[in-house]
């Protein structure tokens, strides 16, 4: 073995230097620097479901056709009485940071479904908590994928064929105001998946 003269080797300093500066490099490299969205525009990329066909009265299977929604943080002006047209609808989940649009560029978007992003929970830090409004969704900010489901509509449908049924004169005093529906124009059951990117 070769002895080296002292005034060629590296000292003890250079050694832990340059050994720290290579972790550091090579961890920025593996490491994809992803920054937080304040938004993301999600597509579905597969939807199944059923449609209620007032011809034949009958539920069958309905194909969907693309559709997108926006998954956005909310603003204090969503939450404002006065500012937020639908800020009601955000007080049953007062924790709610996030929530689903349907993607309409409206002005005033109906918020879906309101969610919470909890980052203090490390095991599920990247899954939303999303509570309905109209229709459930789930949410994970690593995968970017998520759920739509909408559900309700056979069950109410039946409610309100025996209401009609059972109180005809209530009933018809109440359909045009909207506080009852028509049971031949059920909501449609449907499941989406798909994912998300920033937008």
């Amino acid at each position: 073995m070769m002895d080296v003269p002292s005034t060629q080797r590296p000292d003890r300093m250079t050694v832990s230097k340059l050994s720290i500066a290579s972790t550091l490099v090579i961890g920025l490299v593996t490491v994809p620097a992803r920054a937080d969205p304040n938004q993301y525009l999600c597509t579905v990329e597969h939807a199944a479901g059923l449609h209620y066909d007032k011809q034949t009265n009958a539920w069958r299977p309905q194909e969907f056709g693309p559709r997108k929604y926006v998954l956005r943080r909310l603003t204090p002006d969503d939450r404002d009485e006065k500012k937020g047209r639908y800020s009601s609808l955000l007080k049953g989940n007062p924790r709610a940071n996030w929530a689903f649009f349907w993607d309409d560029r409206s002005a005033s978007p109906m918020p879906l479904v309101s969610c919470v992003e909890d980052r203090d929970d490390a095991f599920l830090a990247t899954m939303f908590f999303c509570r309905t409004i109209v229709i459930d969704a789930e949410f994970d900010s690593d995968s970017r994928r998520f759920e739509i489901i909408s559900h309700g509509g056979y069950v109410s449908q039946g409610f309100w064929e025996q209401f009609r049924r059972e109180h005809p004169e209530q009933y018809a005093r109440q359909l045009p105001s909207g506080e009852a529906q028509d049971p031949t124009k059920p909501d449609d059951l449907f499941i989406e998946i798909g994912t998300c990117s920033p937008s």
